[in-house]
């Protein structure tokens, strides 16, 4: 394998490495949600999760047991849908630029 041809891979695959890691950092999905334990709100404050939500219990202290019932979950995660569109963009887009150069460069030649 050539030289210049083994430089082209390795950018290559930095560059979309590169672009994973980057995404990895800036391209977060947060959300937060409350995880309701239905048997343990049903005995204790004698309200389903249906009724709990629908009522104006939630959150108010209506039923000052269901601490132990309702619990506040949440996170934040890196979106690999968007990563891996933009990479394969990236990717994509380096093929393209290669293929360019190396046409121009070709037709300079000649």
């Amino acid at each position: 394998m050539k030289k210049g041809k083994l430089i082209w891979i390795v950018v290559g695959v930095l560059l979309v490495a590169g672009t994973v890691f980057w995404g990895m950092q800036n391209i977060i999905l947060c959300w937060d949600g409350i995880d309701v334990d239905e048997p343990l709100l049903i005995e204790q404050c004698g309200i389903t999760e249906e009724e709990f939500y629908s009522s104006d219990l939630m959150g108010a202290g209506g039923c000052p047991e269901e601490s132990g019932a309702v619990k506040f979950v949440g996170s934040c995660d890196p979106e690999w849908i968007s990563i891996s569109i933009l990479a394969a963009g990236v990717a994509l887009s380096y093929l393209a630029l290669s293929a360019l150069f190396i046409g121009i460069r070709k037709l300079v030649r000649k």
